[in-house]
């Protein structure tokens, strides 16, 4: 079977008909599970799971570029003959493998899961269980570098535009996602980005941005923002270190309704 990097929590939920018509709206529970009631019309029907949310555990959109803006999306179809008391539809996953979906929409899936993870660790952390962090969009794509929208296509790189709220991750180069480095399951990464889209609306940086690594010696005003993004990146998942690998992890993210 596939492995499984977690359940989809907090994302959109929407079931149309055979006419496209949306006969009901919800979002996954915190475990991933989904429960919802739709009319007893006999039919053929459609149950998405798309990769954003805007409700009270989560506030982000994962979108595939800056034209289209997007989002991904996981489904299952299923009839009803008019009678059905309850209707269990099973799994719904979103692959990660190019030989499952050529979209990877588990890439997208995982990044979502960490934006929520994130806002849940801090209502954790503060014992404010009503508290969620205001929208955050993020683009990425299986195959691009989102730097190739400021002229750097060559430049591998995810990043956060302050003043924007938008978070970029990187998704490969030139359709490559195999050998060549790719963010959507480093999560150090999601987060640290994520981290300097929470200071730039809760708190203050005064960073000059510019690059930086870990044998530079750079301005203390981009040190200590860095710094910040590094060490939430950290807490959120309960580790001491960063880690950015490279290249491709053929894992899957699971949902069920």
């Amino acid at each position: 079977g596939n492995p499984v990097l977690g359940n989809i929590s907090a994302a959109e939920v929407e079931v149309t008909d055979a006419g496209g018509n949306v006969v009901q709206c919800a979002s996954t529970a915190e475990d991933g599970s989904i429960l919802l009631n739709v009319p007893k019309t006999a039919g053929s029907y459609t149950l998405k799971i798309k990769s954003r949310a805007n409700n009270a555990l989560l506030k982000a959109s994962l979108l595939n570029d800056i034209n289209n803006n997007q989002p991904y999306a996981i489904s299952k179809s299923f009839t009803l003959v008019g009678n059905e008391t309850s209707l269990n539809l099973g799994d719904i996953v979103a692959y990660a493998r190019l030989s499952e979906s050529s979209q990877l929409e588990g890439g997208a899936f995982n990044i979502l899961k960490q934006i929520y993870l994130a806002n849940n660790y801090i209502r954790t952390q503060t014992a404010q269980a009503s508290w969620v962090a205001d929208k955050v969009t993020i683009y990425w794509k299986a195959g691009f570098n989102p730097y190739s929208y400021y002229g750097s296509a060559n430049s591998l790189l995810s990043f956060y535009i302050p003043g924007q709220s938008k978070l970029y991750i990187l998704g490969g180069k030139d359709g490559n996602v195999s050998t060549i480095d790719t963010d959507h399951f480093d999560n150090s990464v999601i987060l640290h980005e994520y981290g300097h889209f929470l200071e730039d609306i809760y708190g203050r940086s005064d960073s000059p941005g510019g690059s930086h690594n870990g044998d530079f010696i750079i301005d203390p005003r981009l040190a200590w923002s860095e710094g910040w993004a590094n060490f939430f990146q950290a807490a959120v998942q309960g580790t001491a270190f960063y880690l950015d690998t490279s290249g491709f992890c053929g894992d899957s993210v699971e949902s069920g309704s």
